[in-house]
C-alpha cells in the first residue's frame, strides 16, 4: 500500500479500517469465508515486544491464516481453527508476581505467527519502571518505493513493486 503520495498521507491502520468493512460486506453478501486484514508489522516488532525489560503480560491474537501461505505452522494452526470452527484464538501469558515472562522458543514462534495473522501485544515496565505497552499493530512494516513522477504515477510504482514482490 502506498501511504504517502506527494502531500497526501494515509497510514496502514487507515487502510485496514477502509478494507475491513468492504471485506465484511462482500463475505456476508456472497457467503464467502471470513477475511481478516492484518497490517504486516516491521520485522523487528516481535523482538521489540519480547525485549520489554519486565514483560508482565504477553497477548497473542490469531486470526485464521490465509490458506495459501506455505508456512507449516500456519497450515497446522489453520486446520485446527477450522476443525474447531474458530475465527480467532487469543493466547495470553501472565507473569508470576514480581517476575518477568521468559518466553520459550515455541512461544516466540507463535508470536511471529500471530504477528503475521493477527497481533502481538506486550505489557510491562521498561528499565526505569515506567509502564510500557507495545503492539505489532502499532509498528507497521515500512517499505520505501521510489516514484519518478516524470514517467510514472504512484499506482504504476505500486504495480511495479507488487510484480517484483511476486517474482522474488
Amino acid at each position: 500500500v502506498i501511504t504517502k503520495d506527494k502531500k497526501d498521507v494515509m497510514g496502514a491502520s487507515t487502510v485496514k479500517r477502509i478494507l475491513d468493512p468492504i471485506f465484511d460486506r462482500v463475505t456476508r453478501e456472497k457467503n464467502y469465508p471470513e477475511v481478516a486484514v492484518t497490517v504486516i508489522p516491521s520485522e523487528e516488532s516481535v523482538d521489540r515486544i519480547l525485549s520489554i525489560a519486565n514483560l508482565e503480560r504477553l497477548s497473542l491474537e490469531f486470526e485464521r491464516p490465509n490458506a495459501d501461505d506455505d508456512n507449516e505452522l500456519e497450515q497446522l494452526f489453520m486446520k485446527q481453527m477450522e476443525k474447531e470452527n474458530a475465527s480467532k484464538v487469543i493466547h495470553e501469558l501472565i507473569a508470576t508476581k514480581n517476575n518477568s515472562l521468559e518466553p520459550s522458543n515455541k512461544t516466540k514462534r507463535l508470536a511471529r505467527l500471530a504477528s503475521q495473522n493477527g497481533k502481538v501485544t506486550g505489557y510491562g515496565r521498561n528499565e526505569y519502571g515506567t509502564k510500557v505497552t507495545e503492539s505489532t499493530d502499532k509498528i507497521p512494516h515500512i517499505k520505501h518505493v521510489p516514484v519518478d513522477t516524470d514517467i510514472e504515477t504512484a499506482r504504476d510504482a505500486l504495480n511495479r513493486d507488487a510484480n517484483n514482490w511476486e517474482d522474488s
